[in-house]
């Protein structure tokens, strides 16, 4: 009971605090009382793009809280009454790297062993989950990190990814082959595309942004007092580095009002029921609705 009390008292804080933000807040409605989430839409703007149509679309009406682990989370969003499984969008990319850690009173998309599999279902940490978030270090052979995978990151962006834009996985070669190959500036736009997550970036459009900020990038130390775009793109690409990889799962905003509800929930009884055999509350959990609450674009 003290447990819940504190985390009540401590989102209302969160409640007060969040109105200030300007950002998206959404309501999901349940058969227990309201929840308010609010969206980051800024670290994780795929995601709570595809969130937001599948509110404004209605999908999420009378859905379940179909999974429900005491001291660990609760999730929904895939699942109509009497466990129909709802057909979905295309999935989202996993935006997890943004770094925002799964943290009491989070909400984040669930998703398969596949990092880029999350569609509808999300879930609500009802404790401090660190071991779901994004993880990364430099290639080493002697300590890397289980279940990841290997990926090529941009120094200067942070930005990272996997496969390049042919979606092929990213191999211990690819930078050895692109750096050799005879058509190395195509496969370096190939690389940096994937890695930007921009179908649009060329040597031509990173020349035209280079000149564009040329002042701000020599005060900045990134360009050599006489040093010239070409070459601060030729060295942009010389620095990418393999990397590698634990896809965590995409924190995308925060429960800022009716955490007292989340704690009832997280404690309903659950077992087998539907197609689950554990974890699923014995009594529905109804999503009744999940609209919007603020007019705040996306």
């Amino acid at each position: 009971m003290s447990r819940i009390i504190a985390v009540i008292l401590f989102f209302g804080y969160l409640s007060v605090a969040s109105a200030e933000t300007g950002l998206p807040v959404v309501r999901l409605t349940t058969n227990y009382g309201a929840i308010d989430v609010e969206l980051y839409k800024d670290e994780a703007p795929e995601t709570v793009a595809s969130f937001l149509g599948y509110v404004d679309s209605g999908f999420y009406t009378n859905t379940l809280f179909h999974r429900i682990i005491d001291n660990f989370m609760i999730q929904g969003g895939g699942y109509s009454l009497g466990y129909q499984k709802k057909s979905t969008q295309p999935p989202v990319r996993n935006e997890s790297g943004n770094r925002l850690s799964n943290k009491l009173g989070t909400i984040a998309m669930a998703r398969t062993n596949a990092p880029h599999s999350a569609t509808s279902q999300f879930f609500i940490n009802v404790r401090n989950n660190s071991f779901l978030d994004f993880r990364m270090q430099e290639v080493n052979p002697v300590n890397t990190l289980r279940q990841s995978q290997l990926g090529i990151q941009d120094p200067l962006s942070g930005k990272l990814a996997t496969n390049d834009c042919h979606g092929n996985p990213i191999m211990s070669d690819t930078l050895s082959r692109t750096m050799s190959s005879d058509n190395s500036n195509e496969d370096y736009t190939c690389l940096m595309q994937a890695i930007l997550h921009d179908d649009n970036y060329s040597l031509d459009s990173a020349l035209e942004e280079c000149l564009a900020s040329f002042d701000k990038l020599k005060q900045a130390g990134q360009i050599k007092p006489d040093g010239t775009c070409s070459e601060y793109i030729n060295s942009r690409h010389a620095a990418l580095k393999p990397v590698y990889v634990k896809w965590g799962y995409t924190v995308f905003g925060r429960v800022v009002q009716g955490m007292d509800v989340v704690a009832q929930l997280q404690s309903v009884p659950t077992g087998a029921n539907g197609p689950f055999n554990r974890d699923a509350p014995l009594d529905p959990v109804i999503i009744q609705s999940i609209e919007r609450v603020s007019s705040q674009p996306i």
